[in-house]
């Protein structure tokens, strides 16, 4: 795996186990890669200079930042709660998880 040395490594089976800190300290590309490999895509949010992608990663969030102009990630950010996941959870319908 291109994560060895950062604290990422596979456990028993092909499950992927990471830590939000560890993640962090990869570069752009290596979250990126990580990220496409391992994580699962839930929700995007439009705004008008930038789209942004809700994705799950073992036990934290991850949001990709993208331009609206030119598609280019501009920023990749692990957290676990807040306002950044606040913005998704007012788009999901209840009603239907009923």
């Amino acid at each position: 795996c291109f994560c060895t040395g950062h604290g990422i490594q596979r456990s028993g089976g092909s499950l992927l186990k990471v830590q939000m800190y560890d993640y962090i300290k990869l570069d752009l590309n290596g979250r990126a890669n990580l990220l496409w490999d391992e994580g699962i895509f839930i929700d995007k949010y439009i705004d008008l200079q930038i789209i942004t992608n809700l994705y799950y990663l073992d036990n934290f969030y991850v949001e990709v930042v993208l331009s609206n102009k030119d598609g280019r990630i501009t920023e990749i950010t692990p957290f676990k709660s807040g306002d950044r996941l606040d913005k998704y959870i007012r788009h999901v319908d209840l009603k239907a998880l009923i």
